[in-house]
């Protein structure tokens, strides 16, 4: 797989495909068992409090999941558009630093929302917390800035690349996925302003977790879609040379057992011929006696 991507790039898509189930898994969790999706007020105590500490772990796995997509996206661009270190490079690493940075500046601000941690889901505790309205605001903000930057980067190089018009298209749509994610992006930024000044977060968090997931699965599509040309062609290379060894194989076995079906005499006979021994008196369709030879029979079979 490695000569298929990128190392570095696959090591980013690995860790982020081991963050994205858990991260899938607590959001079905918090819809089956924690009221999300419902208002505040049809939910119980209990399930407000386990519901607010799920959540922030949520938060924080995307921010994880951010700094893994995004730089593997941007990695595969680098390999496939940036052969030579050109401007289009350093703007990458631009983008990954930038991605960087703020992503570790999201994830500690989550996991630092409330001193102490227990505030987060236990209003009641004494303590001060950051508000999760203007955090998860932010977060929409950059994000969607940050993906659209990142959709339109191969474009450009894309279309000045020297090929068939229909083939640029074909590019191009593998890469038109990337816009679903810049919508889930924008279409997160409502849903952030409405969890500001609101206290129904188990409803209006749950419609931004959902944008987030199409955001984030989006990504995962542009990340490895391209990569699937050179795996199918991979895995079909394999099949093949199977498939030919193991016919070689049982053509060999036939040929092993049709020649154990050959006669003894037609053997000694076949023997005499690649030899150049010919019989003196030879008559189709009857083997040859020892008499009837110039050689002695023994001395070849």
């Amino acid at each position: 797989m490695g000569r298929l991507c990128h190392p570095y790039q696959l090591a980013a898509g690995s860790f982020f495909q081991a963050l994205f189930v858990p991260y899938c898994g607590l959001g079905i969790l918090t819809l089956d068992r924690y009221g999300a999706g419902k208002h505040q007020w049809n939910v119980t105590v209990a399930q407000v409090i386990r519901y607010a500490e799920v959540a922030n772990i949520v938060i924080i796995l995307y921010g994880f999941i951010v700094i893994f997509l995004k730089t593997a996206v941007l990695l595969q661009y680098q390999r496939i558009f940036v052969p030579v270190r050109n401007r289009t490079f350093y703007l990458t690493c631009i983008l990954m630093g930038v991605n960087i940075s703020y992503s570790v500046a999201f994830i500690t601000s989550a996991f630092l929302q409330c001193i102490p941690r227990r505030k987060i889901w236990m209003p009641a505790t004494p303590g001060h917390c950051a508000n999760l309205g203007l955090l998860t605001l932010m977060s929409a903000i950059i994000n969607t800035i940050f993906d659209f930057a990142t959709f339109l980067l191969p474009l450009f190089t894309i279309w000045n690349l020297q090929m068939p018009p229909l083939r640029k298209l074909g590019v191009l749509s593998v890469f038109a996925f990337g816009l679903f994610g810049c919508v889930a992006s924008l279409m997160r930024i409502p849903a952030a302003l409405k969890t500001l000044h609101a206290d129904d977060l188990t409803f209006h968090l749950a419609k931004e977790y959902g944008w987030s997931l199409g955001e984030v699965t989006s990504g995962l599509t542009c990340c490895f879609l391209p990569c699937l040309p050179k795996l199918c062609r991979h895995f079909t290379g394999r099949l093949k040379h199977y498939y030919s060894h193991k016919s070689s194989g049982l053509h060999s076995v036939e040929r092993a057992n049709s020649a154990a079906l050959i006669p003894a005499g037609a053997k000694r006979q076949r023997a005499y011929f690649e030899l150049g021994v010919l019989p003196h008196d030879a008559v189709a369709g009857q083997h040859p006696r020892k008499d009837e030879y110039s050689v002695d029979v023994r001395a070849v079979s």
